[in-house]
Formats: C-alpha cells, structure tokens, sequence
C-alpha cells in the first residue's frame, strides 16, 4: 500500500501525468468540458487524488440474522458511503425499500 493509482481532480494548471495516462485521461474528460470549466472559474487548482482508500480498524458484528454492523476508520477525504457502495446494496437498518 506504499504506491497507490491516482486520479485528477480538475482545475486549473496541467495535468501531472503524461504520455498514454495522459492523453487517457483527456479523453475521459471530454465529455465534461462545461464542468471543468467551471471548476477552473472557482479557482480550483489541478491536483490528484489516491483512488484507493486503506480501510483501518475494521471490526463487525452480525447483531440480528441478515444485519451487519461494521465499525471503521477512513482516513481524511475518503467517505464511508463510497466503501459501502463498494461492498453491494446497503439499507439502514429499521428501513425498507
């Protein structure tokens, strides 16, 4: 977990990468020129983020039969809704639907 894959965050100035992860990049940004450049007029700067999170202090519990209580910690910019996302469909519970 020393090395992890990075992705942009758009605003101004130059992508950091070059090359095929460059002109990749481009591309998959094409479609959002409107955003990107909204992003620029609020002064956000070019900058990239981790696309991995490192779960840490991970413990959980079956309390009732088909209920998962989990207990994490996530490091600072990373939202437990993403990890949840990730791990399938997710209710609160006491919800239905």
């Amino acid at each position: 977990m020393d090395i992890h894959p990075t992705g942009p965050l758009w605003g101004t100035g130059e992508l950091r990468c070059t090359g095929a992860t460059r002109e990749l990049e481009l591309a998959a940004l094409e479609p959002f020129a409107d955003l990107r450049a909204g992003l620029e007029a609020a002064g956000l700067k070019q900058e990239r983020r981790a696309l991995r999170v490192r779960v840490q202090e991970l413990a959980w519990q079956w309390p009732a039969p088909g209920v998962l209580a989990l207990g994490f910690t996530l490091p600072p910019g990373a939202y437990a809704t993403g990890l949840l996302a990730e791990l399938g469909e997710v209710r609160e519970a006491g919800r239905t639907g």
